[in-house]
Formats: structure tokens, sequence, C-alpha cells
């Protein structure tokens, strides 16, 4: 059987088995008929139609107007019309059987994982239509919710934390306010060592939450404050090496607060590259027994009794690329480098940049730092 492939979420489409557009021109046709898919194959009378997208007209006037959407629909169909819009005196419908939907799967229950918003641009129709689609919107994100709550309840974080950590970002994604689906992706980010990922997920989620004008629940601050915010609780990368023991008198060591900043740069994809690299780096930092390591959100300040590392992703050159900046306590940067990321990069290929970077933060702790040297104007090393 031939069917038509339908867009739901997003921008309304219609696709026949070749991949042309069958959407009917004009917005009230294109509604109309995008109403008769989310019904699924359930009639509608004819008036329940009039009132939907010509309340303010007679109802002979409705009645004409319907009759002529469906004319449009019919022909903007083509051949396929014939059989997959069922109408009669009453009642309109469309055969769900002849259509494939990006919202639905094919035992009818909901794809959570869907996460544009429902008939995105068919808004402004007419009064009764715009209050039902609100409140279809509504109903959609309800029920995604409450199917990707069930998957986490009922999946098991310590034998699939990638599966786990989707339907957590799943969630947050259509309801940012989750707590639970927050605490899980943290959880899971920390056991992996992603720092810089929890400290956006906390940021996240408590903006919203202040938006709305409550707060963090302890529980959700007290998983962060363990496994995100203590750096010696997290655990080393697989791939890394033994962690070294450091000396008793740690108080002793200097201290350095490594951060990525909040900037232009971090709503563009270019600061979603430079997470992973910030994560591998305060991991590697971490395990140096030369100095003790804090690592920072993007909305936390730098204080002044600490060195600072400053992660500034940027593109030059239409390179993308990560700026290192070591400063001391006042501000005053003297050392820089950068290391180029990638679109897609792959794990060898960070590992390498960390390691250098890494190599090159030692020798400039060694020499600004441990030694109380006076210091000498900024230096790039690349």
């Amino acid at each position: 059987m031939t069917r038509l492939t339908v867009r739901m979420c997003g921008f309304f489409a219609v696709k026949g088995p070749e991949g042309k557009s069958l959407r009917p021109p004009g917005k009230k046709p294109a509604a109309l008929l995008a109403y008769l898919a989310y019904r699924r194959g359930k009639k509608t009378t004819r008036d329940r139609l009039v009132d939907l997208f010509w309340s303010d007209r007679g109802q002979k006037q409705g009645q004409d107007s319907l009759r002529q959407a469906i004319y449009v629909i019919r022909h903007a169909l083509h051949h396929q019309s014939a059989t997959i819009l069922i109408s009669d005196r009453n009642y309109i419908a469309l055969d769900r059987d002849q259509i494939s939907y990006d919202l639905w799967r094919e035992d009818g229950s909901i794809h959570e994982s869907v996460h544009d918003e429902l008939l995105e641009d068919l808004d402004f129709i007419s009064p009764v239509f715009d209050d039902w689609l609100l409140h279809a919107r509504r109903d959609v994100r309800n029920r995604q919710i409450s199917r990707a709550e069930r998957l986490l309840a009922g999946g098991d974080p310590d034998v699939a934390p990638e599966e786990a950590l989707d339907i957590a970002k799943i969630i947050l994604k259509l309801d940012p306010t989750n707590e639970p689906a927050a605490r899980m992706a943290i959880s899971i980010h920390a056991k992996r060592d992603e720092i810089g990922h929890g400290h956006r997920i906390i940021q996240a989620l408590q903006k919203r939450l202040q938006d709305d004008g409550l707060d963090i629940s302890e529980k959700t601050q007290s998983l962060y404050n363990n496994v995100i915010s203590a750096p010696t609780d997290v655990k080393p990368h697989s791939e890394l090496r033994a962690k070294k023991p450091k000396p008793e008198t740690v108080t002793d060591l200097p201290l350095v607060e490594v951060g990525m900043p909040v900037g232009d740069d971090n709503k563009s994809s270019t600061f979603d590259l430079s997470e992973e690299f910030f994560d591998r780096l305060v991991s590697r930092m971490i395990q140096m027994p030369e100095l003790r390591v804090r690592a920072l959100g993007t909305s936390d300040t730098f204080s002044h009794s600490a060195f600072s590392l400053r992660l500034l992703p940027s593109v030059k050159n239409d390179e993308t690329r990560i700026v290192l900046r070591l400063s001391s306590g006042d501000g005053e940067a003297f050392w820089a480098s950068h290391a180029p990321v990638t679109l897609h990069p792959a794990d060898e290929h960070i590992e390498a940049q960390v390691d250098k970077s890494v190599i090159q933060i030692i020798s400039a702790i060694e020499e600004n730092i441990y030694r109380h040297l006076k210091r000498p104007p900024m230096k790039t090393m690349s």
C-alpha cells in the first residue's frame, strides 16, 4: 500500500511516496488537512470543521468554504485523494492506514524524542482552531514527557547509561524544569567524568526554575554538590592514567580555577564543541599533584585568591579553536595558548590536544606559580 508521510511536528508537511510535497496551498486548507491527520482516522462532522475554521461566517457560507477547502486538498493529493480522504454528507476523515507519522509509531504510541512544536507554522488560523491547537500542543508534550518518564523509571542506568542519559535529555528538552531527569543526567555525566555537562544542566535548571519563581530542591542541590562540585570525588576517565597521590599538605598547593565564561560564543555550536575538551582537561588537571583544581560553571565567577585558567571558544580563519589563558588572582594574564577542535572530534584527537595543553600548563605553572617569580609579559605558546 502506497503511503503518505505526514510531519506533524515543526512545519506541517505532507509528502508522497517519491518525496514530492503534497501540502495544499493556503493556510486554512493546510490546517484542515493537519487537523484531520491529527485525528488519525476518527471521523469529524462537517459542522465541527465549519466551527473550527469559519466560525465568523454564517452556516451556509461556512459550508461553502469547507467544500472549497476540501476541493483544494483533493487537488493537492492528486490520485491518492480518492482513497485517503473519506467523506460523506455528514463526516470527513483520513484513512490512517495510508499515513506514516513522525509523531506516532505504528502501534499508536507517541514518539517521545520528537521535540519540535506541534504544527509550528499553523498559528493564527481562526480563534477556535488556535484554541484547539494550544490544547493539542500541551497534550502532546504531556504525553511525551509521561512516556519518557516511564522509560526512565523502568531503566537501569548502571546497565544502560547511554539509553538512560538519552531519555533524561529528551525529558529536559520537553520539560526543562524536570528535576528527576536532571539528577539522572548529572549522575551519569559525573560517572563519565563530564564535569562541564553537569554544570550546564544545573545552571539551565536553576535559571528555568527561577524564571518560574522556584528554587532547586535540596535533593538535586545535594546530588550536584556531591558528584560535581567536589573534584576530588570525580573518578578519572577510564582511558586516563591512574590518579597520582597528592601530597598530604594539599592546602599548601596553589589553587587553579578552570572555567568557560559565558559570552556570545556560548550561543553557537562552538561552545558545544568545547565541552568535551573542557571535561577532559579538568579531569587531567585534577590528577596533577602540583596543584589543586576547581572546575567552575559558566555562571560562576573567578575568585581573586586563586589562579584562573579560562577556556574561550572562538573561530579564526574558519578554524574552531579553544583559547586558554592562565592568569593570576588579580587578573594579570601571564600565559596563553590555543587548541584546535573539529566538528566531529575523534577521541584520540581530543586526547592529543589535551595532552599537549596539559604539558604547556605544567610548564607555565612551574615557571610562574611555583617559583613565585615576578610575572613576565604574556607569551603565547602553540
